[in-house]
């Protein structure tokens, strides 16, 4: 283990409404996958820097193939109890592997301000992933900037 691995403890950061960016946390999901999102939301919200939003695109079906999405209601696990933390999930038409920013790009676009976080739907979390991207952005707020780079993603953004 050399300096590489190291683990890097840093102070925790705390939130600044003047300066901070509005912090969406944005994913999707397959039809299989979209029944391991409860270890994701457990994540999310064991977060030391909690995101204002995450939005969770579930496309009403697939375009690849990959079969039914389930009913959100008939999940498993309770979704009201992560509807407090912020947790908000959409329905959306398939846009394939960008089904993850493209309908909240188009949601939140007029939005100044705002700092999408795009994560995978079978990961757990580390518990200051937002907070470093909010450290990040302290350090160079143009670096999360790309709608100026990506102006097709304002201009063709529809969803169902």
């Amino acid at each position: 283990p050399g300096p590489m691995n190291a683990v890097v403890k840093l102070p925790p950061v705390m939130k600044d409404p003047e300066k901070d960016p509005k912090v969406i946390v944005t994913l999707t999901s397959t039809p299989k996958g979209s029944y391991k999102l409860k270890q994701v939301f457990d994540s999310l919200i064991k977060q030391s820097y909690q995101p204002d939003e995450v939005h969770v695109n579930i496309p009403y079906n697939s375009s690849r193939g990959l079969g039914e999405y389930p009913d959100i209601e008939q999940f498993a696990w309770n979704w009201t109890s992560y509807y407090n933390h912020g947790i908000k999930v959409f329905r959306t038409q398939d846009w394939g592997a960008l089904t993850n920013i493209i309908p909240t790009r188009a949601r939140v676009h007029r939005r100044n301000h705002t700092l999408l976080i795009v994560v995978d739907d079978d990961k757990v979390l580390p518990a200051t992933l937002v907070a470093d991207h909010v450290r990040a952005f302290r350090t160079n707020p143009n670096s999360s900037k790309f709608s100026e780079h990506m102006p097709w993603l304002q201009c063709h953004a529809r969803y169902g």
